[in-house]
């Protein structure tokens, strides 16, 4: 169904935009409306719930999205992924939700990101404010930089996303994407047409998520 094709499509991109998940998460629930068989729609919805700290429906995403196509490219690293996150339950903490990044960014976008969050909310800032407004500062510089322990880390971070065993796995974060937020780029034809996102060479030889292989197919 090509309806299903392109709100899969604008999703993907739209997820790469900040301030827009709730427009990529709509896109996502009409791409599976047009068509409640195409794995490529629960895929990405799984993906946004991911994003959101909604790990049950992640994991039920991604599952559904291996029941329509077992051989979707890249999703046995989500699956893993998902399952992890929802096995910890509701006390895990979002930390990429916390800096603001994608769970997928580049390691160094962690550490940009920390610094740009660690001076704007340090505490000091607001020295002057009411008692409320300290608190609610000092509650959120602890919770940046305890995101940024656990994320800073590659070792650490695969082991936020993937649980203990991701060595027995051969889940590798030196392989992941280079994936930043963005505005679109000027001349598109459509969001979503030319986005080279996913695993790209990244989890063995079925991790190429191309326009043609992924999105159009």
């Amino acid at each position: 169904d090509l309806s299903a094709v392109l709100h899969t499509n604008i999703c993907a991109s739209l997820r790469r935009v900040e301030q827009r998940t709730e427009e990529a998460y709509k896109h996502a629930v009409k791409a599976i409306e047009a068509n409640p068989r195409y794995a490529k729609a629960f895929f990405r919805r799984g993906v946004l719930h991911y994003d959101a700290g909604r790990w049950e429906q992640s994991f039920e995403d991604f599952r559904r999205a291996a029941e329509l196509e077992p051989n979707l490219q890249g999703l046995d690293v989500w699956l893993k992924r998902g399952r992890h996150a929802a096995r910890e339950g509701k006390s895990r903490k979002n930390h990429y939700r916390e800096l603001g990044l994608l769970c997928d960014c580049e390691q160094d976008e962690v550490k940009k990101k920390y610094r740009q969050l660690a001076r704007e909310c340090h505490p000091d800032k607001v020295r002057d404010a009411s008692m409320a407004e300290r608190t609610a500062a000092e509650a959120r510089f602890k919770a940046v930089n305890e995101a940024h322990e656990i994320l800073g880390s590659a070792a650490t971070r695969r082991t936020y996303d993937f649980g203990k065993n991701e060595e027995r796995d051969h889940i590798h974060w030196s392989s992941f994407p280079q994936q930043r937020r963005a505005p679109f780029p000027r001349g598109r034809s459509a969001p979503g047409a030319n986005y080279r996102g996913g695993f790209r060479g990244g989890f063995g030889d079925n991790a190429d998520y191309s326009d043609d292989e992924f999105f159009f197919s």
